[in-house]
């Protein structure tokens, strides 16, 4: 599973870079230039997929410093 959002989400990040490159290289662009809200949603299901791929790494000193097992 984190392989295919990691996929999905590099797929997201090449689609909203292409189209802010496009809007940006024409004044009059005839596609819409991505809201800041794309930006926001592209940015957080990255660091959720970051986490989820090193949570084997993580989750150990995680619950140290929690005060669990």
């Amino acid at each position: 599973m984190t392989i295919i959002a990691s996929v999905l989400i590099i797929a997201g990040w090449m689609l909203y870079l292409r189209k802010h490159r496009a809007c940006s290289a024409y004044v009059d662009c005839a596609v819409p230039a991505p809201s800041r809200a794309t930006l926001a949603m592209l940015v957080g299901a990255t660091v959720i997929v970051v986490i989820s791929a090193l949570w084997g790494f993580i989750e150990q000193p995680l619950m140290r410093v929690l005060g669990g097992a």
